[in-house]
Order: C-alpha cells, then structure tokens, then sequence
C-alpha cells in the first residue's frame, strides 16, 4: 500500500511525532511484521513509499513483496524446490499463482526480521 510518514502521522496510531513513527516503523520492520524497502532515516514526510504488512495483503500494493514466517522458511538445492516453496507463500499472500517462469528464487532479494523473512523484487 503507498503512503506517507504524513499519512501516519495523521492517523496518530504508531506516534505523534516523525521521530516516533520512524521508529516504530523501524521497529516493526526488525521484527520482519512490516515491509518497506526505503530508508526511513532518509524519508521526508510528504514522500509516497510502499509499506506490506505480514497478516494479508492490501489489494492497492504493488505485487513485489510478501513473507515467509522466520521459522518456516527454507531454501532447497533445487531450483524447482524452490520455486515450488516460494510461489506457496506468494499464492497465500496475495491469493493468486504465479506458478511460472518467473518466480525463480534468484529474482528476489531477502530482508531477514526476526519473525518473518520477506522475499522482494521489482521483477515480477
């Protein structure tokens, strides 16, 4: 989903002030419970930046991000392994198959929390 640090703020659920909402938004990235790609030190508050939250998707997000719970998630030495365990949890997130070419392990990049391990990429 796109938003701002305005857009949070102005909802007052995760701090009053840019400090706090940075911070918390840094929080709950370390524990892999939100995902964002951008640098939140270096975000201004009118700036638009996707934001994923760990339970569901939002039908407004960008399709390129979605997580695996930190102990569940595994690579094979197979590539169809793989693939096959990686479009399983993309299919639960988002609730569509991408059960194809495209979904190859190597076209992601990794952030690792510490309850949930989120797969990303802008090449889907």
């Amino acid at each position: 989903m796109k938003i701002t640090l305005k857009d949070i703020m102005n909802e007052q659920l995760w701090g009053q002030t840019i400090l706090e909402v940075k911070q918390t938004l840094i929080n709950y990235k370390k524990k892999g419970q939100i995902f964002f790609e951008e640098s939140i030190s270096q975000l201004e508050q009118q700036n638009t930046f996707e934001i994923y939250y760990f339970g569901r998707s939002n039908e407004k997000s960008t399709i390129n991000a979605f997580p695996i719970p930190i102990q569940e998630f595994r690579l094979f030495n197979n590539q169809k392994e793989n693939r096959k365990f990686i479009n399983g949890y993309f299919t639960k997130y988002y609730g569509i198959d991408k059960n194809d070419e495209r979904v190859q392990p190597s076209n992601y990049k990794l952030f690792v929390g510490t309850d949930f391990v989120w797969l990303y990429s802008n090449t889907i």
